[in-house]
């Protein structure tokens, strides 16, 4: 009698000790499934226990450990018991080993794991506000020993303390995508990241203003004709040199020049900073702003002037192009038909290989400009075209000998390379189409 009275209370127990694995397993998802929407429904519903909820999450490090601590310690109360009420049955004897370890798994699992995890992610919002008593008592019973094991943790983790690593790119690249899905970052955040991520990977050459888009003060020109090109420019910045380009000597502070009642050019005149060509955005941002400076000259291979860069042109790169008012600034590869495209002249072959799935590529080339130019062995008329590489690329603008505009067409295959004045809407800035061309009698 007393031997069956004492099972019934041990299974009791076990009952009681299952309840309480199923209340910890399912209070700790409740509380880390729960979503932005769900805290603010738990707020405007529960506003007495919401305050509380809210600071767990928040802070959910104790939390997490009195719910570790609890199941672990309930888990163990249940293997044991369990073991020791088959032990008792009749007949299993020594194979109650065998017999407990399945048998206790398969129950914790079901009824202590997976079945009270499974509830606590569809009823969340139900169940956290009447969990809160509960397990405020268990924090206060269970907080000696999560002290005391927090403390452990603490030694253990100081004597095997792995060396911090950064982030790979491509950790940080899955964080903001992480972030986008989630709603964390918008769409304009995700586009200033990505942005920032791109710094490493482009170069002042794919940026710069090129030198034949220089716009400057040559030393040797007279004091009116240097006020007349600062009032005339809408840069902040002008380049000043000697002659030419290549022998830059500094900046000008167009605005300081102007305010300067006796426009002394000298006075707001900076000393230039010059960078390669091939240094990293990420790099020349930094060296600018160590330098306290706002623009840079780009040197090419040879030491002379590639072009000009300055800080809002990388952060550009960042944020996007800068558009006044509503005006909205052409995309540099526009599609007119299918395998047909307006591109403009200074988009890199990179860009367009990309974009467009294609294999251009001239030897010492980074442009469509220079790669007809390149293809074509001279300086090409508005209206001519190259064909190579399994495209026909058909000059559309052009100013002074500058490719400013192209037709681009894929080919169903490549062709010998070839030549025709076929579009009668070319059209060319800075020159007649019936002028004699560069190379060519009159």
């Amino acid at each position: 009698m007393m031997h069956a009275l004492a099972t019934i209370i041990e299974g009791a127990v076990l009952l009681l000790l299952l309840v309480l694995s199923a209340f910890f397993s399912s209070a700790e998802t409740a509380f880390f499934s729960l979503n932005a929407l769900q805290v603010q429904r738990i707020k405007d519903r529960h506003p007495r226990h919401a305050p509380w909820i809210g600071e767990q999450i928040r802070q959910p490090a104790r939390l997490l450990s009195t719910l570790l601590i609890g199941n672990t310690l309930v888990n163990i109360a249940v293997s044991s018991l369990g073991y020791a009420l088959i032990d008792a049955i009749p007949g299993v004897g020594r194979y109650s080993a065998v017999v407990a370890i399945p048998v206790m798994t398969i129950i914790l699992l079901i009824f202590g794991e997976v079945a009270p995890k499974r509830y606590a992610i569809l009823h969340a919002e139900r169940l956290l506000p009447r969990y809160s008593p509960l397990i405020r008592f268990w924090m206060v019973v269970l907080r000696p020993l999560g002290l005391f094991l927090a403390a452990l943790t603490k030694r253990v983790e100081h004597s095997f303390k792995p060396e911090r690593k950064s982030l790979t790119d491509e950790e940080l690249l899955t964080a903001v995508e992480l972030g986008a899905e989630t709603g964390v970052l918008d769409e304009e955040e995700r586009s200033m990241v990505d942005g920032i991520m791109r710094l490493s990977e482009m170069t002042a050459s794919d940026v710069m203003i090129p030198r034949v888009d220089i716009e400057g003060l040559d030393l040797e020109d007279t004091p009116t004709e240097h006020l007349a090109t600062a009032r005339r420019t809408h840069y902040h910045y002008l380049p000043v040199y000697r002659e030419t380009p290549d022998a830059i000597e500094g900046f000008l502070d167009v605005p300081r020049y102007l305010l300067d009642p006796e426009h002394n050019l000298r006075q707001a005149t900076f000393a230039a900073l010059f960078v390669p060509e091939t240094i990293d955005l990420d790099d020349l941002l930094i060296t600018l702003q160590r330098n306290h400076l706002h623009i840079a000259c780009v040197l090419d291979e040879f030491g002379g002037t590639a072009g000009l860069i300055s800080r809002g042109d990388i952060l550009e790169t960042i944020t996007g192009e800068i558009l006044l008012g509503s005006e909205q600034e052409a995309p540099e590869i526009q599609t007119l038909a299918d395998n047909r495209w307006l591109v403009d002249g200074s988009t890199s072959l990179d860009e367009i290989n990309h974009e467009l799935d294609l294999e251009l590529d001239a030897e010492g080339v980074d442009r469509i400009g220079g790669w007809v130019t390149a293809q074509a062995g001279r300086f090409l008329r508005a209206g001519e075209a190259v064909e190579a590489q399994g495209c026909r690329v058909q000059v559309r603008r052009l100013r002074k000998l500058r490719i400013e505009q192209v037709i681009l067409e894929r080919l169903s295959r490549p062709t010998p390379d070839q030549y025709a004045d076929t579009d009668p809407d070319a059209t060319e800035t800075g020159r007649d189409t019936d002028e004699p061309f560069f190379g060519e009698e009159a």
